[in-house]
């Protein structure tokens, strides 16, 4: 049975040699024993290939549109390992927030992976009305992390109760069991329809996430959160910046929220990229945004900068010559890559 475990363990061996380097992501023990890594990902449709008769989720199967299979879900899931292993400087990432992701079948899928078991990950996700099924995760590993509390705070239009969308996952958790940090992953509605006429969408995630993090701060205004996810906007835009109050870092005062991603987005680099008329344009809609106290080295739990993860591997050229994401589908194509997302980190850093 031991002979087993040495195909995984030489895919883990080549896969290390072959883009070890290709990031300037610390490594494990530049962190320390007092460090942690968090990553968020918009991993493009981890379904599991059955349909689930109350969502509309009949393209992921294998009858449906995108023909998908067994095979093609744990080619996916190998995919999405091999990136939570990099991203951690070659060892799993202490925390990771997911979306689009269907069940709770695919996550088990996805964690049982040889690249990932030995680190013993858990996982809590929501369980929202979303139309296509898909929610949000939050994954960790035990020995660095303990959940204390989870819920989905459902996102609502008092004017269409009809409307559905993802839940926010609000996460407690003890880091290295000894303080309390606040952790809120969101997959907001997307540019569907027009960025202007889902606009007021995208504002109703932003208000109902203020509504929970204004009360955190108004009785500690000290308390340590941490919101990322895909906003489906940018951080200029009047949802993050405006109604959620995610301000620069120069902007920044006692009991604001502080948007790390602001220097790569004056750069203009983005997290997702996508095809127009005009030419492929980049879009920094994956974000990492902290509470004002993170961003002091004395705090209990401190923030570094925050980083869009670009291994040549998620990468690939388009006909035309263009630099694009190597993804699972164009369309109806399969094509076996990552997803249409990069992933953002930022490490933590605890007294």
């Amino acid at each position: 049975m031991k002979y087993l475990f040495l195909p995984a363990l030489v895919f883990h061996i080549l896969m290390v040699q072959a883009v070890k380097g290709q990031t300037s992501l610390p490594s494990p023990g530049e962190r320390g024993i007092h460090g942690l890594r968090f990553m968020f990902y918009n991993v493009e449709n981890l379904f599991d290939p059955f349909d689930d008769t109350l969502k509309y989720d009949e393209d992921f199967t294998f009858e449906g549109t995108k023909h998908w299979s067994w095979r093609r879900m744990q080619h996916k899931c190998g995919n999405l390992a091999r990136v939570i292993i990099a991203a951690g400087g070659w060892e799993g990432v202490e925390m990771a927030g997911m979306c689009e992701v269907e069940n709770p079948l695919a996550v088990r899928q996805l964690i049982r992976h040889p690249l990932l078991q030995p680190y013993g990950y858990r996982y809590v996700m929501t369980t929202s009305e979303d139309r296509r099924g898909i929610d949000l995760v939050f994954l960790y590993r035990p020995e660095k992390v303990e959940v204390l509390h989870y819920r989905g705070i459902p996102v609502r239009d008092p004017v269409d109760t009809a409307w559905r969308t993802r839940d926010i996952l609000y996460v407690q958790v003890l880091t290295l069991f000894s303080d309390t940090l606040h952790i809120f992953l969101n997959h907001w509605p997307s540019r569907r329809g027009g960025e202007e006429a889902s606009a007021p969408k995208r504002a109703l995630a932003a208000g109902t996430l203020r509504t929970f993090t204004d009360s955190l701060l108004s009785m500690n205004p000290e308390a340590l959160i941490l919101i990322s996810g895909d906003f489906n906007d940018e951080p200029s835009d009047v949802s993050v910046q405006q109604i959620l109050g995610a301000l620069p870092p120069e902007q920044a005062n006692p009991g604001s929220l502080v948007n790390l991603m602001w220097h790569m987005h004056r750069m203009g680099i983005g997290s997702h990229t996508y095809k127009e008329t005009t030419g492929i344009s980049h879009h920094l809609i994956d974000q990492i945004i902290v509470s004002e106290t993170m961003l002091h080295i004395g705090a209990p739990v401190s923030v570094g900068q925050a980083t869009i993860v670009r291994f040549p591997f998620l990468l690939k050229e388009d006909a035309g010559g263009n630099e694009v994401l190597h993804r699972t589908y164009a369309g109806p194509q399969y094509l076996g890559g990552f997803s249409d997302h990069l992933p953002v980190t930022a490490d933590l850093r605890l007294r």
